[in-house]
């Protein structure tokens, strides 16, 4: 994560889910960081989907606000 705003700003799990079908995942994983004003950090968010699953979409951000989606082929 980027941080350009002038405050601290969370870097967590709840920021990141995976659509499998119409249906969001959470990480299994826990992340809760604090990025600094002005600074980066990387973070691991780890999600487990079923063998037979060929396609999912990475959503990062608020799912409200227009929250970014990366679509990931699997197979």
């Amino acid at each position: 994560m980027t941080n350009n705003d002038r405050y601290d700003a969370n870097f967590w799990d709840r920021s990141f889910r995976l659509l499998v079908g119409n249906q969001p995942q959470a990480p299994t994983n826990e992340l809760n960081q604090l990025v600094a004003s002005h600074a980066a950090m990387d973070g691991t968010v780890e999600f487990v989907v079923a063998d037979d699953v060929s396609e999912v979409v990475l959503q990062i951000g608020d799912p409200d606000n227009d929250a970014a989606t990366i679509p990931i082929r699997l197979k």
